[in-house]
């Protein structure tokens, strides 16, 4: 008998509901929820398989979830190259340039 897998879960820190849709359309298998603060996102963290960071988005410091976060949950960030190796010194799984490489991020990490 095959094994059940539930579906994965994806947490957006995010208030911009055009990046939350592409979000959903580049990942159509995850399940994804949103919230528009850090502080939300640290609450809600543990129900999610991974959490979604933009690193130069405010007010939500996504370098303070990042830091807060990465010892607990897979986290991935979005970002301009610069920050990929400070960000993985934090611990981010993977550091994106866009929403559109998200996917192969997230495969990786559900196969680790």
């Amino acid at each position: 008998m095959p094994e059940l897998r539930a579906q994965p879960r994806l947490l957006v820190v995010h208030d911009d509901g055009a990046i939350v849709h592409d979000v959903e359309a580049t990942l159509p298998g995850w399940w994804v929820g949103a919230v528009d603060h850090g502080d939300l996102a640290i609450a809600e963290a543990s129900y999610f398989d991974a959490v979604l960071v933009d690193l130069e988005r405010e007010p939500a410091d996504g370098w303070f979830v990042l830091a807060r976060l990465a010892p607990h949950v897979d986290v991935v960030a979005v970002g301009p190259r610069r920050h990929t190796a400070r960000a993985m010194r934090l611990g981010a799984i993977a550091v994106v340039g866009s929403i559109g490489a998200l996917g192969d991020a997230l495969d990786a990490s559900l196969v680790a």
